[in-house]
């Protein structure tokens, strides 16, 4: 791999070189940046743990048809032992654009690295520049010791990508061709999706497929819809299949093969109830969870507007089933304070497991820092 790091080096010191390339040409953005820490006692002692989560992006726009992509994602920021590729920037995709190829509304690009994120909410917000209106029940932040779930499904690899219409905001559809980087090389894969932004109805759905994989290869498929009455009500849900091999006796679709988040919402202008179900798959991301049937059921009452600056908070009552856990059921309330200020957004939170409750264990200071750009 030094000679794929010795280019994407090249790559950067060209974007940052201005006799190459105009630096008004490109836009260096940090699109993300998450500090998370928990506070909690280990052996009776006061511990703290921070997860860090920051990305860098090097964006040409028209002038310039290529983005670059970096990220650091460390779970244990205090860890001195950690692996060194959890302490350094690394690179996580490079993208090559063709706009408007033969003169239609059809951008064609090649892409390296981990892209796009299916049935997240993130795209369809960033593509068509919607409210935010996605679930928060995912990440570090809400599964910080598994598997960090973010969508139903995330392209991964090197290959090529149509999109099209371009420039429309109404609606947008993307091919997907690529080499599977989780999978052994020479596994391929390929994707369909589609993206509708109405006014009050959101939809994004997926399909794809990888060969050769298993005895007749990996299927999956899901949606996003988020529906806005006007009136205060919402609904939002991610509902998908993220791996099915057929005649595989081991993976049979069953109930512990979907991927199942319902949050039925109500929202007003100082007051909010959200409900949670989220029921976690046997295969994420081409891998296995072994979390199958792990099902989380979560009420949170909000007061204030999260849509505005300044102070809201409320009580997050939160159930978690687990059929092959030692403790099967448990039970937590979680009052928490959020400030939305220009350009960051501060989260603190008391996490209390009352069943089983053990006094030294059972709590949980919560602080997330993140930027919003």
């Amino acid at each position: 791999m030094n000679w794929f790091r010795a280019i994407l080096l090249s790559l950067v010191l060209l974007l940052a070189a201005p006799g190459t390339v105009p630096l008004q040409a490109v836009d260096v953005r940090a699109p993300k940046l998450e500090l998370f820490t928990r506070g909690f006692l280990e052996d009776g002692s006061p511990r703290l743990s921070t997860s860090l989560d920051f990305e860098l992006a090097f964006e040409g726009g028209y002038k310039f048809g290529a983005d670059l992509g970096f990220r650091i994602l460390n779970q244990a920021v205090e860890d001195s032992a950690a692996p060194l590729e959890d302490r350094v920037l690394q690179f996580r995709y490079a993208r090559a654009i063709t706009r408007e190829l033969f003169s239609r509304p059809l951008n064609l690009i090649y892409f390296t690295g981990s892209i796009d994120r299916f049935a997240s909410g993130t795209e369809l917000e960033r593509r068509f520049g919607t409210r935010p209106f996605d679930s928060r029940f995912y990440g570090v932040q809400q599964f910080p010791q598994s598997t960090a779930y973010n969508g139903i499904f995330g392209v991964l690899g090197t290959g090529l990508q149509l999109q099209f219409p371009a420039g429309s905001d109404r609606w947008n559809f993307d091919l997907y061709l690529y080499q599977d980087e989780r999978l052994d090389p020479g596994t391929f894969s390929g994707d369909a999706r589609a993206m509708f932004n109405l006014p009050q109805i959101k939809l994004e759905a997926f399909a794809g497929a990888t060969f050769p994989e298993a005895e007749a290869g990996v299927y999956r498929a899901g949606a996003l819809l988020f529906l806005d009455t006007g009136t205060g009500g919402e609904f939002f849900a991610q509902i998908g299949l993220p791996y099915w091999a057929p005649w595989d006796s081991s993976d049979s679709i069953d109930f512990d093969s979907l991927y199942i988040l319902v949050e039925p919402r109500l929202r007003l202008e100082s007051f909010g109830l959200f409900f949670t179900l989220f029921w976690q798959p046997r295969y994420y991301d081409q891998q296995p969870t072994d979390a199958e049937g792990g099902t989380d059921l979560h009420a949170k009452l909000l007061f204030g507007n999260p849509l505005q600056e300044g102070f809201y908070g409320g009580i997050d009552g939160g159930v978690h089933l687990d059929p092959d856990a030692d403790r099967e059921l448990q039970l937590s309330v979680t009052p928490f304070l959020r400030l939305t200020a220009t350009g960051t957004v501060w989260d603190l939170a008391l996490r209390t497991r009352i069943h089983p409750f053990d006094q030294l264990e059972s709590f949980e200071a919560l602080l997330g820092i993140r930027t919003e750009f």
